[in-house]
């Protein structure tokens, strides 16, 4: 994202240096993870990008269309303090509903077609494919 190099600089850094801790220190039973949240409702950052008016832009590139909460980033970090998380170490979990897989920059203008979110797309390709076997 433009003007953020040194935000990246630093993540890319806490990367670095979890992944080496999980390296160095796993044998000695210590893991190491890193948890990335995407837009959450009620923080401060949501607040400065949707002061801007364009929070329904914002739901709307997100594939769950909607922001997370706290406790689902709550619910993250339980799973990897509890014994179901024992055995990950090295890892960055993303909980952000799928926000980092969409093209385009946080707020950008990639959002879901309409289309696709009304199911109109799939009963169209339904149809399509029911006149080309009518011809045949």
């Amino acid at each position: 994202m433009p003007l953020q190099g040194h935000a990246a600089a630093a993540k890319a850094g806490v990367d670095a240096i979890s992944a080496t801790v999980a390296l160095e220190y796993g044998p000695k039973g210590v893991t190491s993870n890193i948890i990335t949240p995407g837009p959450i409702a009620g923080t401060e950052g949501m607040a400065r990008l949707s002061g801007q008016g364009n929070e329904s832009a914002l739901t709307k590139k997100v594939p769950l269309q909607r922001w997370g909460t706290a406790k689902e980033i709550a619910d993250g970090t339980i799973y990897l303090f509890s014994d179901a998380g024992n055995y990950v170490n090295g890892e960055v979990l993303v909980i952000d509903g799928g926000d980092w897989r969409s093209p385009g920059a946080p707020g950008g203008v990639a959002q879901y077609p309409d289309f696709l979110l009304s199911d109109s797309f799939s009963k169209a390709r339904v149809q399509e494919k029911k006149k080309k076997q009518s011809k045949l």
